[in-house]
């Protein structure tokens, strides 16, 4: 599972995709995650881009699209973390099945 931390000045862009939930099921990720006792649910200031200004390619009109939308969005972060964990190797997309060979195995 890919873990965020909240690290000010950390300047990496991650990637991903947005959902949008109910109450009901926003209550379900809460638990999941743990919040607020190991992950923290955040509001964060995001910039939306498409797929393939993401991939470095065109949009589907063949155009190159530079978006500038620009939304709020939830987030969960790991506030309290060994500082340590801020060496390891980090992700700005992570996939389970990706070359780097670190599949996600739940604990």
């Amino acid at each position: 599972m890919y873990r965020m931390r909240d690290v000010k000045l950390c300047l990496q862009n991650v990637y991903g995709e947005i959902y949008y939930i109910d109450d009901k099921f926003l209550a379900h990720l809460d638990d999941f995650e743990g919040h607020p006792y190991f992950y923290q649910r955040d509001i964060i200031t995001i910039r939306v881009v498409s797929r393939a200004e993401h991939e470095g390619g065109t949009a589907a009109n063949g155009i190159a699209k530079d978006s500038q939308e620009i939304m709020n969005c939830s987030v969960y972060m790991q506030k309290n973390f060994d500082p340590s964990m801020l060496d390891r190797e980090t992700y700005a997309s992570y996939d389970s099945a990706g070359a780097h060979g670190r599949p996600y195995r739940p604990e």
